[in-house]
């Protein structure tokens, strides 16, 4: 039987751009083994997207969906 994953949702508190407290814009969800953090508001997701991947971090993703349309997929 599968684990159910984790889903961790941002809330504005911790968002860094003031961009992203005003309504409107894509949804980003970033997976990683057992668990998934979700990013919402985000006003130019390809540019975000791009900034993640090019993170410390980037190695440990799995993959990466904006709104429902995945865009990267690790090899």
């Amino acid at each position: 039987m599968e684990k159910k994953k984790r889903v961790y949702n941002v809330p504005d508190e911790l968002r860094t751009s003031s961009y992203s407290l005003l309504p409107g814009g894509s949804t980003v969800e970033v997976y990683f083994e057992g668990y998934s953090t979700v990013y919402t508001k985000i006003k130019s997701h390809k540019a975000y997207v791009n900034k993640i991947l090019a993170s410390r971090s980037a190695i440990d993703i799995v993959s990466i969906r904006v709104d429902d349309e995945f865009v990267y997929h690790k090899k």
